[in-house]
C-alpha cells in the first residue's frame, strides 16, 4: 500500500494540476513577503544541508535543483529511465516545475543559492553517488566494482581532466550562466569570507563555498535577509549507497595524482576565481604524488 501511495504521489507531482497549484503557492507567498528560494548547483556539493536548514527556519518556498535548462533535464531524465528508476528524485520534480516558470515570472523576486567545491573532491564524490545511474562505466561487464577498478577508473578520470570540458569546472557556464544569464565570473568573489552576494535584476544570488558552510552559511543568510537571527545548521548525512560510500572513502584515501595534472586542475579559471592561494596550496599538497 505504501508503495502504491508513493507511486501515486510521484505521478501527481508530474501532472499539470500539481504544477498550477505549486506555482500558485509561490505567487501568493511571494506577495506576502516570502520570496521563493532556489538552491541551484551541481550535485555533491553539500546542497542538502542548505536545503534542510532553510526549510526548518523559514516560511519561504524552498526548491532544490541541479538543472533548469530543459535539455539538461531531459538528458538526466533519460539516464534514470535507462537505469530502471521508477521514481525520479525530488530535485527532478523541482526542476520540471521551475524550468519555465522561474524566468517567466515577472512580478516575483527570487533568491538563488549556488555552491562551489574543490573540484577533485566534487568529482570523486559525484562518481560514487548513485553510480549505477550516472557512471555505469565504473563497473565491469559483470556489473562488479572492486577497489582496484574504482581506483583505476578514478585516476583515469582525473588524468583526463580538461578545464574546457570538465563537468565541475563548467557547470557554472553550461548550466547556471546559460539558464539565468548571470555570469558569475563577471563578479568578484570574497575568497576569505567564503561567500558573495550578487544582485541582478529579479535575482539575489548567493555563491557559497561548500568548505565554508560551517563558518559562513548563517552570516550569508542573514546578509540576504532570509533569516534575522542566528540558527543551527542542519547537517544532512546521506545514509544510502553505503557500499559506494566505502568505495569513495577508499579511493579518497589512496588516490595520488601527478603534480603536473594537479597543477592544471588547481590553475583552472574555476578554482582561481573562488579559492585563495592558501586553500589551493593545501589541496595540491593533499592530492599530489
Amino acid at each position: 500500500m505504501r508503495t502504491i501511495l508513493k507511486n501515486l504521489q510521484y505521478l501527481l507531482s508530474r501532472s499539470l494540476i500539481f504544477k498550477v497549484f505549486e506555482k500558485g503557492k509561490i505567487y501568493l507567498k511571494s506577495h506576502r513577503g516570502y520570496n521563493p528560494i532556489v538552491i541551484y548547483q551541481m550535485g555533491k556539493v553539500g546542497s542538502m544541508t542548505i536545503y534542510e536548514t532553510i526549510r526548518k527556519y523559514t516560511e519561504n518556498p524552498v526548491f532544490h535543483v541541479h538543472f533548469l535548462s530543459p535539455n539538461e533535464i531531459e538528458r538526466v531524465s533519460k539516464k534514470y529511465t535507462k537505469a530502471g528508476v521508477v521514481r525520479e528524485p525530488h530535485h527532478m520534480r523541482d526542476s520540471r516545475l521551475l524550468s519555465n516558470y522561474l524566468k517567466a515570472s515577472r512580478s516575483i523576486n527570487w533568491y538563488i543559492i549556488t555552491l562551489v567545491r574543490d573540484p577533485i573532491s566534487a568529482k570523486m564524490s559525484h562518481l560514487f553517488h548513485n553510480p549505477k545511474v550516472h557512471h555505469q562505466y565504473l563497473f565491469d561487464e559483470e556489473g562488479n566494482l572492486d577497489e582496484e577498478r574504482a581506483l583505476n577508473v578514478t585516476y583515469k578520470s582525473l588524468m583526463d581532466f580538461n578545464p574546457k570540458s570538465d563537468f565541475v569546472c563548467n557547470w557554472i557556464n553550461n548550466e547556471f550562466c546559460t539558464y539565468l544569464r548571470v555570469d558569475l565570473y563577471q563578479y568578484p568573489f570574497n575568497k576569505e569570507q567564503g561567500f558573495q552576494i550578487i544582485d541582478v535584476d529579479k535575482y539575489k544570488v548567493l555563491v557559497l563555498q561548500t568548505e565554508s558552510i560551517d563558518k559562513a552559511l548563517v552570516n550569508a543568510l542573514k546578509e540576504m535577509k532570509i533569516i534575522n537571527d542566528d540558527i543551527q545548521v542542519i547537517w544532512f548525512i546521506e545514509i544510502d549507497n553505503k557500499e559506494f560510500s566505502k568505495m569513495y572513502n577508499f579511493v579518497k584515501s589512496n588516490i595520488k595524482v601527478p603534480d603536473n595534472k594537479i597543477n592544471e586542475i588547481y590553475n583552472s579559471k574555476y578554482v582561481r576565481h573562488f579559492y585563495n592561494d592558501v586553500f589551493i596550496s593545501k589541496k595540491i599538497e593533499q592530492w599530489v604524488n
